[in-house]
Protein backbone atom coordinates (compact mmCIF):
# COMPACT_ATOMS: atom_id res chain seq x y z
CA UNK A 1 0.00 0.00 0.00
CA UNK A 2 1.40 3.39 -1.03
CA UNK A 3 2.75 5.54 1.82
CA UNK A 4 0.47 8.67 2.45
CA UNK A 5 1.14 11.65 0.89
CA UNK A 6 2.73 14.66 3.31
CA UNK A 7 3.01 17.95 2.18
CA UNK A 8 4.15 21.25 3.65
CA UNK A 9 0.58 23.05 4.95
CA UNK A 10 1.32 26.20 3.20
CA UNK A 11 1.99 24.51 0.05
CA UNK A 12 0.15 24.88 -3.40
CA UNK A 13 -0.37 21.21 -3.08
CA UNK A 14 -1.33 21.44 0.25
CA UNK A 15 -4.10 24.18 -0.39
CA UNK A 16 -5.32 21.77 -3.81
CA UNK A 17 -5.51 19.01 -1.61
CA UNK A 18 -7.61 20.58 1.11
CA UNK A 19 -9.99 21.73 -1.55
CA UNK A 20 -10.06 18.30 -3.59
CA UNK A 21 -11.10 16.56 0.33
CA UNK A 22 -13.49 19.06 0.80
CA UNK A 23 -15.63 18.50 -2.50
CA UNK A 24 -15.60 14.55 -1.57
CA UNK A 25 -12.77 12.66 -2.77
CA UNK A 26 -11.07 10.68 -0.65
CA UNK A 27 -7.73 10.22 -2.70
CA UNK A 28 -5.41 12.24 -5.03
CA UNK A 29 -1.69 12.12 -5.87
CA UNK A 30 0.75 13.81 -7.87
CA UNK A 31 2.61 13.03 -10.50
CA UNK A 32 5.10 14.60 -12.78
CA UNK A 33 4.15 15.03 -16.46
CA UNK A 34 6.14 12.69 -18.19
CA UNK A 35 5.43 10.50 -21.11
CA UNK A 36 4.76 6.73 -20.21
CA UNK A 37 6.07 3.60 -22.52
CA UNK A 38 4.00 1.37 -20.06
CA UNK A 39 1.05 3.10 -21.00
CA UNK A 40 1.82 3.36 -24.83
CA UNK A 41 2.38 -0.37 -25.07
CA UNK A 42 -1.09 -0.89 -23.10
CA UNK A 43 -2.84 1.48 -25.70
CA UNK A 44 -0.85 0.07 -28.45
CA UNK A 45 -2.08 -3.25 -27.66
CA UNK A 46 -5.65 -2.36 -26.42
CA UNK A 47 -5.60 -0.51 -30.01
CA UNK A 48 -4.64 -3.72 -32.15
CA UNK A 49 -7.53 -5.25 -30.05
CA UNK A 50 -9.78 -3.16 -31.91
CA UNK A 51 -11.21 -2.15 -28.14
CA UNK A 52 -11.96 1.37 -29.28
CA UNK A 53 -15.12 0.38 -30.79
CA UNK A 54 -16.41 3.82 -31.97
CA UNK A 55 -13.54 5.89 -30.70
CA UNK A 56 -12.02 6.52 -33.61
CA UNK A 57 -9.94 9.63 -32.27
CA UNK A 58 -7.96 7.38 -30.41
CA UNK A 59 -6.12 6.18 -33.53
CA UNK A 60 -4.96 9.67 -34.22
CA UNK A 61 -1.73 10.93 -34.25
CA UNK A 62 -1.80 12.70 -31.14
CA UNK A 63 0.33 10.89 -28.47
CA UNK A 64 -2.00 9.99 -25.60
CA UNK A 65 0.61 8.88 -23.61
CA UNK A 66 2.01 11.85 -23.31
CA UNK A 67 0.21 14.97 -20.62
CA UNK A 68 2.34 17.59 -22.73
CA UNK A 69 1.06 16.34 -25.99
CA UNK A 70 -2.66 17.12 -24.87
CA UNK A 71 -2.16 20.29 -23.02
CA UNK A 72 1.62 21.35 -23.85
CA UNK A 73 2.55 23.47 -20.53
CA UNK A 74 1.24 20.74 -18.40
CA UNK A 75 3.74 20.16 -15.66
CA UNK A 76 1.96 17.98 -13.17
CA UNK A 77 -0.83 15.66 -13.40
CA UNK A 78 -3.21 15.34 -10.35
CA UNK A 79 -5.37 12.30 -10.07
CA UNK A 80 -8.60 11.73 -7.70
CA UNK A 81 -10.63 8.85 -6.70
CA UNK A 82 -14.25 8.89 -5.59
CA UNK A 83 -15.51 6.16 -3.84
CA UNK A 84 -18.10 3.90 -5.29
CA UNK A 85 -20.28 0.99 -4.73
CA UNK A 86 -22.37 -0.11 -2.16
CA UNK A 87 -24.71 2.55 -2.58
CA UNK A 88 -26.25 5.34 -4.55
CA UNK A 89 -23.47 7.26 -7.29
CA UNK A 90 -21.83 9.83 -5.39
CA UNK A 91 -21.92 12.91 -6.81
CA UNK A 92 -18.77 16.23 -6.27
CA UNK A 93 -20.07 18.73 -3.78
CA UNK A 94 -18.85 21.79 -3.32
CA UNK A 95 -18.36 20.85 0.28
CA UNK A 96 -18.45 17.86 2.57
CA UNK A 97 -21.92 18.50 3.47
CA UNK A 98 -22.78 20.86 0.71
CA UNK A 99 -25.46 20.24 -1.84
CA UNK A 100 -23.75 17.84 -5.18
CA UNK A 101 -22.94 19.88 -7.99
CA UNK A 102 -24.63 19.74 -11.57
CA UNK A 103 -23.98 20.85 -14.86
Amino acid sequence: MPSALVLPADSLEARIAAAAFELGFVRLGFSAADRSEPAAERLRSWLSEGLEGEMHYMRGELDRCSPAALFEPVQTVLAVALPYGGGGPLLPRRSRDGAPLTG
